[in-house]
């Protein structure tokens, strides 16, 4: 385990709980143990939460890795060098995914968000673009009716004896 994200992640595995459900529980984002964010060391504030929610976590081997997993514990298994793994059952695949399931749906919501604005922001920009494109069409065309009255004009004027 390199940063405390991870060794978190693996202390709520080892409670038997899942990063939603804890999360939940410590009123804190998900988005803390996605993997985009797991390579990140993990804030005072959320750090505080897991240690009153969790008395015998060891602040020692969250923050450095170093030492036993839990406080006062006599049972030198869980120790910073063995890897306590996930069991890999069925129902735990099945939980990893449902929880993956949510934050790609919270991902997508958010993502469907952003191209909303983007949409309304492109069409206020297209509305101006097309009223300055109408300016410029009746401009034109004013333009268009001066010149023809100025040659016509100018043709009279040629007509009249000097």
């Amino acid at each position: 385990m390199n940063t405390s994200k991870e060794r978190l992640r693996q202390f709520i595995v080892y409670k038997g709980f899942n990063v939603s459900k804890i999360s939940k529980e410590l009123s804190i984002a998900k988005s803390n143990f996605n993997e985009k964010t797991m390579h990140l060391e993990i804030s005072t504030p959320i750090l505080c939460k897991f240690m009153n929610f969790f008395p015998d976590l060891s602040a020692d081997w969250v923050l450095t890795g170093n030492g036993p997993m839990l406080k006062n514990t006599s049972d030198s298994s869980i120790d910073s060098n063995i890897s306590v793994k996930e069991p890999n059952t069925h129902s735990n695949t099945k939980v990893d995914y449902k929880e993956k399931y949510y934050e790609l749906l919270e991902e997508n919501r958010e993502l469907r968000l952003k191209m909303e604005r983007i949409e309304d922001k492109h069409n206020i920009e297209l509305e101006k673009l097309k009223e300055t494109h109408q300016k410029q069409v009746q401009e034109t065309e004013k333009c268009k009716k001066e010149l023809e009255k100025f040659r016509k004009s100018k043709n009279n004027n040629a007509l009249l004896p000097v």
